[in-house]
C-alpha cells in the first residue's frame, strides 16, 4: 500500500575485482562500445587507446575516433592486449583511462530526474552493466548502489553495461536507507521490486517521479524494503519464482515508462 508522502558469489567477486585500480590511480577498459562511449560523452577520460590492427574494421573505427579527438593511440599484438586487459574478450581494443567519475548524491537529488534506479547489494558485475545499460535505455536520471559491500563500476561492468556507463550518471551511497529518505522528502516515490509483493507492477498506481528500488542476487533488505512507499512484483507465469535481476529491472523500467506515455496521451494531469 502507499504510504503518505510529506511535499557472496566468490566467482562474481573476483570478477569486481578485475581490472580494478588502486584509489586515485587508473584504469583499463576495453571493447569497442565502452570506449567508443567514452570517445563520444568525455575524450578526455581517456589516455592511451592500444588496438591490434589484425583485428578488424570495427577497432579500426575506434581508433580514427581516438585520433581525431586527440587521444594518443598504441598499435599493439593482441597477446598484449589480451594481458592488459585480463581477458581475450576485449574486442581488439584496451584503454588506459582515468578512474572511474562517479555523480555525487548531490547532483542526483537536486537533478529532480522524474525517474532513477537504485540497486541494493548488487554483486554481480555482469548484473551491475546490465543494469546500467537498461537505466540509460529507458532514460533514466542514474543509477544508485552502496558503496561497501557490492559491485563497483570495473571493466568488466563497463563491457557489459555497452557503453552506457559513459553516459548514464552512477552514484555510489553510504547509506542506502538514508539516501532513499532524502529523496522521498524531496518529493520522490520509492517504488521497490520483489517477487514477494502482493501488488501486480501492472495493476498499481505510478507516480509522476520514482526511484525504482531492485535487490541483488540475495534480495533486497528487509529495511530498504521498509523505507519504500509501494512494493510491487511483476507476475510470473511459468513455474520458475523470479527473474535475474537485470532482466526484472529493464521490464519494470520500461513499464514505467509505458504508463507515463499513456497517462500523457490521455491527458491525465501529473500527480
Amino acid at each position: 500500500m502507499m504510504r503518505t508522502r510529506p511535499g557472496s558469489l566468490t566467482e562474481a567477486n573476483r570478477e569486481v575485482n578485475r581490472g580494478a585500480a588502486p584509489p586515485g590511480a587508473g584504469r583499463r577498459i576495453y571493447g569497442v562500445h565502452a570506449i567508443g562511449a567514452w570517445l563520444q560523452a568525455a575524450p578526455s577520460h581517456l589516455r592511451v587507446v592500444r588496438f591490434d590492427p589484425a583485428s578488424g574494421t570495427r577497432p579500426t573505427r575506434v581508433v580514427e575516433t581516438a585520433r581525431a579527438a586527440g587521444v594518443a593511440v598504441d598499435p599493439c599484438p593482441a597477446e598484449r592486449l589480451t594481458a592488459l586487459a585480463g581477458t581475450r574478450r576485449h574486442q581488439g581494443v584496451v584503454a588506459d583511462a582515468s578512474p572511474f567519475p562517479y555523480a555525487p548524491f548531490d547532483a542526483l537529488l537536486a537533478g529532480r530526474h522524474r525517474l532513477l534506479l537504485l540497486a541494493d547489494q548488487l554483486q554481480d558485475p555482469q548484473n551491475l552493466g546490465a543494469l546500467i545499460r537498461s537505466g540509460d535505455a529507458a532514460g533514466a536520471g542514474g543509477l544508485m548502489f552502496p558503496k561497501q559491500h557490492g559491485a563497483s563500476v570495473t571493466a568488466t561492468v563497463e563491457m557489459a553495461a555497452a557503453g552506457a556507463a559513459a553516459f548514464l550518471p552512477v552514484c555510489r551511497v553510504p547509506n542506502v536507507h538514508r539516501a532513499l529518505r532524502l529523496l522521498h522528502d524531496s518529493g520522490v516515490w520509492v517504488v521497490g521490486l520483489s517477487p514477494g509483493a502482493a501488488t501486480s507492477l501492472y495493476d498499481c498506481e505510478l507516480p509522476d517521479r520514482l526511484v525504482l528500488v531492485v535487490g541483488g542476487e540475495s534480495g533486497m533488505r528487509p529495511l530498504v524494503e521498509r523505507t519504500c512507499d509501494l512494493v510491487v512484483s511483476i507476475p510470473m507465469q511459468g513455474r520458475v519464482e523470479s527473474l535475474n535481476v537485470s532482466v526484472a529491472a529493464a521490464v519494470a523500467l520500461f513499464e514505467v515508462r509505458r504508463r507515463w506515455a499513456r497517462q500523457l496521451d490521455r491527458g491525465v494531469p501529473a500527480r
